[in-house]
């Protein structure tokens, strides 16, 4: 990530990228309610993390059960993760009742309309779901607005995405026939059921899910409106495949169910930006 990329409209991107942004199936369909946590800080960076939960880890891959009971191994698979940025607090109450507008500033169902958003962050990134890491971009300085929640876009990936040559040559060791290029998310693996027997799958979406975020304040952070903090955004790991059915869920169903869970189930934590800086 670097923050020499100019801002973008991260709904832009996706309308440009995907047809998977319907505001009445897709992106953000649970706008965020009012935030009684609120922040202004005078620089932000923005952190990719992951909430492994109850996953238990392999040589290669991970493993975990879902809600309806399928224990599930992934043995390969990768997301797109293609921006965040912050929402103002007046915005977020807009977001809130509905409104369906496209005006500069304002955000509705979902999808962040803003122009020259100080705090957008592209990724524009291919990140490992066995490989797990932390991705952190550059500071943006911020011009002392209140914020109270976060945007955060999954999307499909391109040849442009940082990491794209790697992963791909990681996905011929798995499937050759299979193609990361514009999909936002595919996972390749292996289940298990109590009494339904045992299986393999292949999981893949080409649709773009974004979410508004209430912004949650570390508690060792000190709320003070000028300081400088990071934005870590962290996906539940242990949770992304609850409601799959592996035996009767065709792979793009399933696929809008994963990228469903890992936006809805994301928190987006403010913790202190100094210290966390000095930890790397």
């Amino acid at each position: 990530m670097s923050s020499s990329r100019c801002p973008v409209v991260l709904v832009c991107a996706c309308l440009q990228l995907v047809l998977g942004c319907d505001a009445d199936e897709g992106l953000g369909e649970d706008p965020v309610a009012p935030s009684t946590s609120s922040v202004a800080p005078s620089s932000a960076t923005w952190v990719l993390d992951w909430a492994p939960g109850d996953a238990q880890p392999l040589a290669s891959g991970w493993t975990g059960v879902n809600d309806l009971g399928f224990t599930v191994t992934v043995e390969a698979g990768w997301i797109g993760s293609w921006g965040a940025s912050l929402v103002q607090c007046a915005d977020a109450r807009v977001a809130d009742a509905g409104l369906a507008v496209a005006t500069p500033g304002l955000v509705a169902r979902g999808h962040a309309s803003g122009v020259d958003d100080l705090s957008a962050e592209v990724f524009d990134l291919v990140e490992s779901l066995t490989e797990l890491g932390v991705a952190r971009g550059e500071a943006r300085e911020l011009d002392g607005a209140r914020y109270c929640a976060a945007h955060y876009l999954l999307a499909p990936l391109s040849v442009l995405s940082a990491g794209v040559e790697q992963a791909e040559r990681e996905l011929d060791e798995h499937a050759r026939a299979l193609e990361l290029g514009g999909a936002s998310v595919l996972i390749i693996g292996s289940w298990t059921h109590p009494s339904r027997g045992a299986g393999t799958f292949v999981i893949r979406s080409d649709q773009a899910y974004g979410k508004i975020l209430e912004l949650e304040l570390d508690a060792d952070w000190d709320a003070g409106d000028r300081s400088r903090v990071d934005l870590v955004i962290r996906r539940p790991l242990d949770a992304m495949f609850d409601g799959v059915d592996f035996e009767l869920d065709p792979a793009d169903d399933a696929g809008w169910t994963v990228l469903g869970n890992l936006a809805r189930g994301t928190s987006v934590t403010v913790e202190p930006g100094d210290a966390r800086a000095s930890e790397g």
